[in-house]
């Protein structure tokens, strides 16, 4: 398998890994998306911050269209820092309904975004998936905006290369 990156100033970087059998040929599709202008994530020490939230669906791991510019400013900065050698996405709800089904829709939702990145061109080896469900709260549960806060995705750096 050959590493394949395709960049353009202004743009997302986008990688690929592509199998090509000795004197084939093979076309690669690459389409790049533009950057905007002020970027929503930022890579610090521990983590990389996100200033939006993923949106989905309700009561579904289906990624809504609108948070797919926030996946490819994630993935943009994963293909250009191979030093993460891993990161934890983490999927948070509120606590609204049983305990278990969201676990069970945060550690789905968790393992959607890792496949948009992958699919974006993040190696999957540097990527894992983890649902707490409602058991890591940022703000208290008893208000609509609360729990919508609670609602969310994090990205926590557990290995970086020296």
């Amino acid at each position: 398998a050959y590493a394949i990156t395709a960049e353009k100033e202004g743009f997302f970087r986008r990688a690929k890994s592509v199998d090509v059998a000795l004197g084939s040929e093979t076309k690669v599709k690459m389409p790049l998306e533009a950057k905007p202008l002020v970027s929503s994530v930022a890579l610090t020490g521990k983590r990389i911050n996100i200033k939006k939230q993923v949106h989905f669906e309700t009561g579904s791991d289906a990624i809504k269209a609108d948070s797919f510019g926030l996946l490819d400013e994630v993935a943009d900065v994963l293909v250009s820092h191979p030093e993460l050698q891993l990161v934890e996405i983490q999927g948070h709800t509120d606590n609204e309904g049983p305990r278990g089904k969201n676990v069970e829709l945060s550690q789905r939702r968790a393992e959607a975004v890792k496949k948009y990145l992958v699919e974006a061109g993040v190696e999957d080896s540097r990527l894992e998936a983890k649902g707490f469900g409602p058991d890591k709260p940022v703000a208290p549960n008893i208000t609509g905006a609360g729990r919508a806060k609670n609602r969310r995705v994090e990205l926590h750096i557990r290995k970086r290369a020296d």
